[in-house]
Protein backbone atom coordinates (compact mmCIF):
# COMPACT_ATOMS: atom_id res chain seq x y z
CA UNK A 1 0.00 0.00 0.00
CA UNK A 2 1.77 3.16 -1.21
CA UNK A 3 0.34 6.48 1.17
CA UNK A 4 0.98 8.42 -1.85
CA UNK A 5 -1.43 6.93 -4.22
CA UNK A 6 -4.41 5.33 -1.88
CA UNK A 7 -6.44 7.10 0.75
CA UNK A 8 -6.34 5.15 3.71
CA UNK A 9 -9.66 3.86 4.95
CA UNK A 10 -11.21 2.05 7.77
CA UNK A 11 -12.21 -1.23 5.78
CA UNK A 12 -8.43 -1.56 5.06
CA UNK A 13 -7.37 -4.05 8.31
CA UNK A 14 -5.62 -7.16 8.83
CA UNK A 15 -3.73 -9.00 11.42
CA UNK A 16 -0.86 -7.76 10.69
CA UNK A 17 -2.40 -4.33 11.46
CA UNK A 18 -3.97 -5.67 14.97
CA UNK A 19 -0.36 -6.91 15.88
CA UNK A 20 0.57 -3.23 15.44
CA UNK A 21 -2.27 -1.75 17.38
CA UNK A 22 -0.96 -3.98 20.34
CA UNK A 23 2.60 -2.72 20.07
CA UNK A 24 1.74 1.01 20.17
CA UNK A 25 -0.35 0.32 23.07
CA UNK A 26 2.24 -1.54 24.55
CA UNK A 27 5.83 0.81 24.24
CA UNK A 28 4.60 3.35 21.69
CA UNK A 29 2.14 6.91 21.20
CA UNK A 30 0.83 8.69 18.24
CA UNK A 31 1.71 12.10 18.67
CA UNK A 32 0.88 15.47 16.82
CA UNK A 33 2.93 18.63 17.41
CA UNK A 34 0.74 21.76 15.85
CA UNK A 35 3.01 24.21 15.83
CA UNK A 36 5.60 22.44 13.42
CA UNK A 37 2.67 20.47 11.63
CA UNK A 38 4.24 17.15 12.70
CA UNK A 39 2.49 13.48 12.73
CA UNK A 40 4.25 11.24 14.29
CA UNK A 41 3.72 7.29 15.28
CA UNK A 42 6.80 6.10 17.83
CA UNK A 43 7.58 2.70 19.23
CA UNK A 44 10.26 3.05 21.90
CA UNK A 45 12.50 -0.12 23.37
CA UNK A 46 15.35 -1.52 25.03
CA UNK A 47 18.06 -1.10 22.76
CA UNK A 48 19.73 -4.03 24.37
CA UNK A 49 16.78 -6.44 24.13
CA UNK A 50 14.81 -4.56 21.73
CA UNK A 51 16.67 -3.62 18.63
CA UNK A 52 16.07 -6.64 16.05
CA UNK A 53 12.34 -6.80 17.04
CA UNK A 54 11.94 -3.15 16.29
CA UNK A 55 14.68 -2.36 13.34
CA UNK A 56 13.64 -5.90 11.68
CA UNK A 57 10.21 -7.56 12.75
CA UNK A 58 8.01 -4.31 13.47
CA UNK A 59 9.84 -2.40 11.01
CA UNK A 60 9.16 -4.82 8.28
CA UNK A 61 5.33 -4.70 9.77
CA UNK A 62 4.71 -1.07 8.50
CA UNK A 63 6.67 -1.69 5.27
CA UNK A 64 4.24 -4.46 4.29
CA UNK A 65 1.47 -3.28 4.95
CA UNK A 66 1.36 0.71 4.28
CA UNK A 67 4.82 1.18 2.31
CA UNK A 68 6.67 3.23 4.79
CA UNK A 69 9.87 2.83 6.48
CA UNK A 70 10.53 3.82 9.83
CA UNK A 71 12.93 5.83 10.79
CA UNK A 72 15.80 4.53 13.59
CA UNK A 73 16.73 6.16 16.43
CA UNK A 74 19.45 5.39 18.93
CA UNK A 75 19.59 7.13 22.41
CA UNK A 76 23.38 8.30 23.07
CA UNK A 77 22.59 8.20 26.73
CA UNK A 78 20.09 5.98 27.20
CA UNK A 79 19.33 2.33 26.80
CA UNK A 80 16.62 2.80 24.63
CA UNK A 81 16.04 2.95 20.70
CA UNK A 82 12.87 4.18 18.87
CA UNK A 83 11.30 3.76 15.72
CA UNK A 84 9.36 6.81 14.22
CA UNK A 85 6.86 7.15 11.01
CA UNK A 86 6.77 10.52 10.56
CA UNK A 87 3.15 9.98 8.69
CA UNK A 88 -0.73 12.52 9.17
CA UNK A 89 -2.35 9.97 6.45
CA UNK A 90 -1.04 7.15 9.10
CA UNK A 91 -1.75 8.86 12.15
CA UNK A 92 -5.10 9.91 10.95
CA UNK A 93 -5.78 6.14 9.66
CA UNK A 94 -4.75 4.93 13.28
CA UNK A 95 -7.15 7.54 14.92
CA UNK A 96 -9.76 6.47 12.57
CA UNK A 97 -10.01 2.78 14.46
CA UNK A 98 -10.33 4.04 17.69
CA UNK A 99 -6.93 4.81 18.98
CA UNK A 100 -6.05 8.33 20.37
CA UNK A 101 -3.12 11.19 21.19
CA UNK A 102 -0.73 11.24 23.62
CA UNK A 103 -0.75 9.90 27.11
CA UNK A 104 -2.09 6.12 27.21
CA UNK A 105 -4.73 6.72 29.79
CA UNK A 106 -8.76 5.25 29.75
CA UNK A 107 -7.48 3.13 26.57
CA UNK A 108 -9.90 0.60 25.03
CA UNK A 109 -9.42 -2.15 22.75
CA UNK A 110 -10.33 -0.95 19.24
CA UNK A 111 -13.86 -2.04 18.15
CA UNK A 112 -12.59 -3.35 14.98
CA UNK A 113 -10.19 -5.99 17.00
CA UNK A 114 -13.26 -7.16 18.70
CA UNK A 115 -14.65 -8.56 15.45
CA UNK A 116 -12.42 -11.34 14.92
CA UNK A 117 -10.33 -13.43 16.79
CA UNK A 118 -7.62 -13.44 14.26
CA UNK A 119 -7.10 -10.05 15.08
CA UNK A 120 -7.52 -10.27 19.30
CA UNK A 121 -4.91 -12.94 19.06
CA UNK A 122 -2.27 -10.91 17.10
CA UNK A 123 -3.27 -7.97 19.16
CA UNK A 124 -2.57 -9.36 22.61
CA UNK A 125 0.76 -10.36 20.64
CA UNK A 126 1.63 -7.37 19.86
CA UNK A 127 1.06 -5.92 23.54
CA UNK A 128 2.63 -8.93 24.77
CA UNK A 129 5.96 -8.75 23.16
CA UNK A 130 6.02 -4.72 24.12
CA UNK A 131 4.51 -4.41 27.30
CA UNK A 132 4.61 -7.73 29.56
CA UNK A 133 7.31 -9.27 31.15
CA UNK A 134 8.05 -12.86 30.94
CA UNK A 135 10.33 -14.46 33.52
CA UNK A 136 10.49 -17.50 35.49
CA UNK A 137 9.63 -17.54 39.55
CA UNK A 138 12.28 -19.04 41.76
CA UNK A 139 10.04 -22.42 43.45
CA UNK A 140 12.55 -24.55 45.26
CA UNK A 141 15.64 -22.81 44.37
CA UNK A 142 15.22 -22.95 40.82
CA UNK A 143 13.44 -20.63 38.08
CA UNK A 144 11.09 -22.80 36.93
CA UNK A 145 7.71 -21.38 37.26
CA UNK A 146 6.30 -19.32 34.86
CA UNK A 147 4.61 -15.89 35.04
CA UNK A 148 3.90 -13.16 32.55
CA UNK A 149 2.65 -9.74 34.24
CA UNK A 150 2.08 -5.84 33.22
CA UNK A 151 0.62 -2.86 35.11
CA UNK A 152 -1.76 -0.44 33.19
CA UNK A 153 -3.09 2.71 35.05
CA UNK A 154 -6.60 2.16 33.85
CA UNK A 155 -8.96 -0.60 35.26
CA UNK A 156 -10.85 -1.24 32.46
CA UNK A 157 -8.63 -1.59 29.97
CA UNK A 158 -6.76 -4.19 32.08
CA UNK A 159 -10.05 -5.70 32.61
CA UNK A 160 -10.61 -5.95 29.09
CA UNK A 161 -7.43 -7.51 28.58
CA UNK A 162 -8.16 -10.14 31.18
CA UNK A 163 -11.16 -11.00 29.31
CA UNK A 164 -9.61 -11.34 25.54
CA UNK A 165 -6.68 -13.47 27.39
CA UNK A 166 -9.85 -15.61 28.79
CA UNK A 167 -11.07 -16.19 25.44
CA UNK A 168 -8.07 -18.21 24.41
CA UNK A 169 -8.08 -20.03 27.76
CA UNK A 170 -5.16 -17.68 29.64
CA UNK A 171 -6.66 -17.15 33.22
CA UNK A 172 -5.19 -13.95 34.34
CA UNK A 173 -5.50 -12.05 37.57
CA UNK A 174 -5.56 -8.51 38.39
CA UNK A 175 -4.45 -6.83 41.47
CA UNK A 176 -3.88 -3.10 42.80
CA UNK A 177 -0.47 -1.88 43.34
CA UNK A 178 0.88 1.38 44.56
CA UNK A 179 3.75 3.03 43.44
CA UNK A 180 5.08 5.79 45.69
CA UNK A 181 7.45 8.58 43.77
CA UNK A 182 8.49 11.49 46.40
CA UNK A 183 4.80 13.14 47.57
CA UNK A 184 3.03 12.00 44.29
CA UNK A 185 1.17 8.08 44.95
CA UNK A 186 0.30 6.27 41.52
CA UNK A 187 -2.21 3.27 41.41
CA UNK A 188 -1.56 0.48 38.51
CA UNK A 189 -3.77 -2.72 38.05
CA UNK A 190 -1.09 -5.70 37.68
CA UNK A 191 -2.29 -8.15 35.22
CA UNK A 192 -0.63 -12.09 36.03
CA UNK A 193 -0.51 -15.15 33.81
CA UNK A 194 0.91 -17.49 35.63
CA UNK A 195 1.37 -21.21 35.39
CA UNK A 196 3.09 -23.58 32.61
CA UNK A 197 -0.81 -23.96 31.35
CA UNK A 198 -1.40 -20.49 31.00
CA UNK A 199 1.77 -20.50 28.99
CA UNK A 200 0.95 -23.43 27.11
CA UNK A 201 -2.12 -21.28 25.36
CA UNK A 202 -0.16 -18.38 25.28
CA UNK A 203 2.68 -20.16 22.53
CA UNK A 204 -0.47 -22.39 21.11
CA UNK A 205 -2.82 -19.59 20.21
CA UNK A 206 -0.91 -16.35 20.35
CA UNK A 207 3.16 -16.82 20.77
CA UNK A 208 5.78 -14.08 20.75
CA UNK A 209 8.05 -12.58 18.35
CA UNK A 210 10.18 -10.65 20.60
CA UNK A 211 13.75 -12.96 21.26
CA UNK A 212 14.08 -11.10 24.25
CA UNK A 213 10.82 -13.55 25.33
CA UNK A 214 11.62 -16.28 22.82
CA UNK A 215 15.12 -17.06 24.17
CA UNK A 216 13.62 -17.30 27.67
CA UNK A 217 11.09 -19.38 26.30
CA UNK A 218 13.57 -21.63 24.71
CA UNK A 219 16.19 -22.01 27.66
CA UNK A 220 13.28 -22.91 30.00
CA UNK A 221 11.34 -25.55 27.28
CA UNK A 222 14.86 -27.51 26.57
CA UNK A 223 16.51 -27.23 30.76
CA UNK A 224 13.09 -26.66 32.56
CA UNK A 225 13.74 -23.30 34.12
CA UNK A 226 15.47 -20.16 33.05
CA UNK A 227 17.22 -17.68 35.76
CA UNK A 228 16.67 -13.66 35.52
CA UNK A 229 18.52 -11.08 35.03
CA UNK A 230 20.48 -12.73 31.88
CA UNK A 231 21.33 -10.32 29.12
CA UNK A 232 19.93 -10.91 26.25
CA UNK A 233 23.71 -11.88 24.56
CA UNK A 234 23.90 -14.81 27.85
CA UNK A 235 20.95 -16.36 27.07
CA UNK A 236 22.02 -16.91 23.42
CA UNK A 237 25.40 -18.24 24.90
CA UNK A 238 23.45 -20.51 27.00
CA UNK A 239 21.20 -21.66 24.01
CA UNK A 240 24.13 -22.20 21.72
CA UNK A 241 26.56 -24.22 24.59
CA UNK A 242 28.90 -21.66 25.16
CA UNK A 243 28.07 -21.01 28.76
Amino acid sequence: MNLNKIKLKRSYFNEEIAELIGIIYGDGNLNIVKKNNTYRINITGNKETDYNYLTKYVSSLFERNFDIKPKIWIYKYRKAIAINIYSKKLLEYFLGLGMKVGPKKRLMVPRIILTNKKYKARFLRGILDTDFCLYFRNRNGINSYPRVISMFSDYNFTNQLKNLFFKFGIKASICKHITRLGNKVYLQHAIDISGKENLSNIIKNINFKNENNITKLKIWQRDGFCKTNLSLQERYNILNNKI
